[in-house]
Parts: structure tokens; sequence; C-alpha cells
């Protein structure tokens, strides 16, 4: 299966991009193609009128885009890992991922969170694993 990891933490040694990098891990120990994104470090956004492209871009924008017009086609699983040193902040962030999935016909493969004392451990990467075997 084609696994595409977006991580949004701007940190690269990170508590989230550790979350990122043992989904990665567990997903390729299983045999799957993983992709994982940095988009927090991407310049994204829709087009600016700009003309660059039609000029000295030569078709080419000047920022990076991620196309996702109405639910991409492919997507059937989705999963989603949040770091924070506080526990309360996962509210948001949980809703509008099941609101994402549900408008997507996506299968909601579940949520890992970790906070202040879940972080980089043991325990919270064996839930990754747990996470990654419901491929």
């Amino acid at each position: 299966m084609n696994v595409l990891i977006l991580q949004v933490s701007p940190r690269a040694k990170g508590n989230t991009a550790w979350m990122a990098d043992e989904y990665k891990n567990a997903a390729e120990a299983a045999g799957h193609n993983v992709t994982l994104v940095n988009v927090a470090h991407k310049h994204i956004a829709g087009c600016l009128a700009c003309e660059y492209c039609h000029g000295k871009g030569n078709g080419q924008a000047p920022i990076q885009r991620m196309y996702c017009v109405n639910a991409p086609a492919k997507v059937k699983k989705m999963a989603l890992l949040c770091s924070s040193y506080s526990p309360g902040v996962y509210d948001g962030a949980t809703a509008e991922f099941r609101d994402i999935c549900n408008y997507w016909h996506a299968e909601n493969m579940g949520v890992v969170t970790a906070k202040i004392d879940e972080q980089k451990t043991d325990a919270t990467k064996q839930k990754i694993v747990d996470l990654v075997a419901k491929l």
C-alpha cells in the first residue's frame, strides 16, 4: 500500500516529527511504500496571479502546491498523530480529522496523541506500531 505522511511540525527533531518517523519506519517494516512530506517547510498557496510561471518560471510557479479538489480518489484510510505539551489541546484537531475522514469517505484508522510525559516513549511507539498494523 502507498502511504503518504504529511508532517506539519516546523521542528525537525521535535516530538511530532518523531511520531511521523516512527510511523514511517513501522509502515516500511510492514512492506508499505511510504512518502513523508514536511509541509511545515513548504510555501504552499494557491495561485497568486503573479504570472511568474508564464515568464521566467517556464511553466513552474514560484510556490510549492499540493492540489486536492474535492475528495482525493485514492485516499482510503487516514490516521492522525498529535503531540503537545498540554493534554487538552487535541479536541479541535481530532474533530477536524473526523470531519475530513467523513467528507472523503476514508476509513478513520485512529488517533495517537502524546502529551508531555508520553512523548518519545516506548508506549507511544507501540501505539503507533499498532496503528500501522491496521493498514
